[in-house]
């Protein structure tokens, strides 16, 4: 049986994966797509539900594999869906720069498309049976999605 502490580590290993630059959906990145989404909202967060979907969001099927990832990671730990109460990802995309401790880059060396990129802040979270909140972050850089400018990958989308 798995121990509650550990589900930081799952947690982070989604975290991992789910920013990764491999993650895409029909051979684009994810995160891109995911702010282009954002960019015609009025908020600028984007946020999903790791155990019950919602009929109306957008991407549900795609969300629907990050569901499934989630799951089969916690029982490959050993987890039942019993030891948790709520677990999601938020990705907050923000206006201006970001003054954090999640993220620490120096821009003067990269080009000025770089620059230009918007900040966000992905977090993973998982709330326990017992109420503790397992939270992980990280944070980077992205462009609106552009099939103009992007290429697209030959990969399945599958995480």
């Amino acid at each position: 049986m798995a121990k509650r502490s550990e589900l930081k580590s799952v947690a982070n290993g989604f975290l991992g994966n789910f920013c990764s630059r491999n993650n895409d959906i029909d051979g684009y990145w994810a995160l891109g797509l995911f702010y282009q989404y954002v960019l015609h909202s009025q908020d600028n967060i984007f946020e999903f539900d790791l155990i019950e979907a919602r009929k109306d969001q957008a991407f549900n099927r795609n969300l629907d594999c990050y569901r499934n990832a989630f799951e089969k990671r916690l029982i490959r730990l050993g987890f039942t869906k019993s030891f948790i109460v709520k677990a999601g990802v938020k990705i907050t995309f923000e206006k201006a720069p970001i003054n954090s401790t999640y993220i620490n880059v120096d821009l003067r060396p990269f080009s000025r498309s770089l620059k230009e990129a918007t900040p966000y802040i992905c977090e993973v979270y998982i709330v326990s049976d017992l109420q503790k909140k397992y939270v992980v972050r990280a944070a980077g850089y992205c462009w609106p999605h552009d099939p103009q400018r992007e290429a697209r990958s030959a990969r399945i989308s599958d995480l």
